[in-house]
């Protein structure tokens, strides 16, 4: 009966834990390419690109509010006519927009820059590792801001948008945000009664 009651709390433990360990996505509320002043949402066959320095693209994300052991931004190029790798400026800031409307291309090129993915060519995923400025803005609409500092020969990249608009598969080639949280205290502290417990269970205690 004792063991059982040992068992339990392990199982109990460990159901309280794993979710807090699982990686959370968030989905842009909001995104759009602008080329000039031209508002090109979820237009064929724009998708989100990155082309010359008029050919831009914004991203709006609610950031959630528990601190990240690691944050990353997952973008997919879905253009087979990039002929040279392309190196993607992403800049941020606190900052919402309306993607049926917005159209000003330049508002985004004085943020701070949040990081470069370089090397984009091949139809592929893309990541970025973001985790030092999810944590510095938890609980903020924050905007990221796609560009390029100097432009390889050849077309940009051409990423998927929220609302599937080059592959007709948002869910899977959609831009996101995949965030690891750090588990609460209480959390971390029953896990860790529970492996104890595990391991007297083994050790015939």
């Amino acid at each position: 009966m004792k063991r059982a009651s040992l068992l339990l709390v392990v199982m109990m433990g460990l159901m309280v834990a794993a979710p807090a360990l699982a990686t959370l996505r968030i989905n842009p509320n909001d995104d759009v390419t602008i080329r000039g002043s031209t508002n090109y949402n979820a237009t064929s066959v724009f998708g989100l690109f990155v082309k010359n320095s008029s050919d831009v693209s914004y991203m709006e994300y609610t950031l959630g509010s528990v601190e990240a052991s690691e944050a990353k931004l997952v973008l997919h190029n879905d253009d087979a006519g990039v002929t040279s790798p392309w190196e993607i400026v992403i800049k941020g800031s606190e900052f919402d927009f309306d993607e049926t409307s917005f159209n000003d291309g330049s508002a985004g090129s004085g943020w701070a820059v949040a990081g470069t993915i370089p090397g984009v060519m091949a139809i592929d995923f893309y990541e970025m590792n973001v985790t030092a400025w999810y944590n510095a803005n938890l609980g903020k609409t924050m905007s990221l801001f796609m560009t390029r500092d100097s432009q390889p020969g050849g077309s940009g990249p051409i990423f998927e948008d929220r609302e599937g608009t080059k592959t007709g598969d948002a869910v899977m080639y959609g831009p996101r945000l995949e965030v690891t949280e750090v588990p609460e205290p209480a959390t971390l502290l029953l896990l860790s009664a529970g492996v104890g417990l595990m391991i007297r269970r083994r050790r015939g205690f």
